[in-house]
């Protein structure tokens, strides 16, 4: 009789404390369960199925960021529509497009779903933005709109929904790259090409070809630890490196260093070696 009775004391107590002590925490109900039923609301998720592609300075015109979204609300046709904004490094915002439920399709579980493809030039175009260089950084930022007008974006998100399964951040952020592929058109300025060998009796019939425009040179030293030689370029050839093999290409390191037109923007575009592969090589230049 005595476990009976504490028991139903601590049942007493709970309902006391619950009746009386929590009235006011939670906004009049008498209990915490009264008060999330009665005040619960749902929000949305933007999930994330796939997204691919990335930016590059040196080739805006075919630069593209693509995605495949999916928007989840407590019934679907709740979902009015999904904006997309678009902005640079964290400076004012601007409408690139909207899709309503009706231009979305049936995605794998009969959810409804709408892909995304930019390129560069057209993020640029609609943030009206015609100057900008490698690191930038292009901001995606959607916002779901439901049938009863409320709005729900990166704000009303939690760590719990922007990752793993449901990925939905509503925002993504895609920094404008450096790379200039080979045989791309590289920015204009002055290019070096530094040769080191580590014994110091040159390069053992290893070389660098750089070719501009279709035009071949070759840059190599038979003996000494190192040799330099220098080019410029006017911002509309193409340029490619290559290194070709000797017998002691591990003791070879190069790199191609650039400085623009104006004496500025100093940095490496390409370090090799040691053991360079005989590739064909793409160049980081930040312009």
């Amino acid at each position: 009789m005595k476990k009976i009775y504490i028991y139903l004391s601590l049942i007493i107590l709970v309902s006391s404390c619950a009746k009386t002590d929590f009235r006011d925490e939670y906004m009049g109900e008498e209990m915490m369960i009264d008060y999330m039923f009665n005040n619960f609301e749902y929000g949305t998720i933007l999930r994330m199925i796939t997204q691919v592609g990335e930016y590059q300075a040196s080739t805006p015109e075919s630069s593209i960021w693509t995605a495949t979204l999916e928007p989840h609300a407590e019934t679907i046709d709740l979902v009015s529509k999904v904006d997309l904004l678009l902005s640079m490094n964290g400076g004012s915002e601007s409408l690139h497009q909207s899709w309503a439920l009706s231009d979305m399709y049936d995605g794998e579980f009969g959810l409804p779903r709408f892909d995304v493809s930019v390129t560069l030039n057209q993020a640029l175009s609609t943030m009206g933005i015609s100057s900008f260089s490698g690191n930038d950084v292009v901001t995606f930022r959607f916002v779901m709109t439901l049938t009863d007008g409320r709005t729900f974006s990166r704000n009303n998100v939690t760590g719990s929904v922007t990752q793993f399964y449901w990925n939905s951040p509503y925002r993504y952020a895609v920094v404008i790259g450096c790379k200039v592929p080979a045989g791309g058109t590289p920015p204009a300025g002055s290019y070096t090409l530094n040769g080191q060998d580590s014994w110091g009796d040159g390069w053992n019939g290893a070389t660098v070809t750089y070719t501009i425009d279709g035009v071949d040179n070759v840059f190599g030293f038979s003996s000494g630890a190192s040799a330099s030689t220098s080019f410029t370029l006017d911002g509309t050839q193409t340029l490619n490196i290559s290194f070709q093999g000797g017998a002691w290409d591990s003791e070879v390191t190069y790199q191609l260093e650039f400085v623009d037109v104006n004496g500025n923007n100093a940095q490496t575009a390409l370090s090799d070696g040691t053991s360079p592969s005989e590739t064909n090589k793409d160049l980081n230049i930040c312009f």
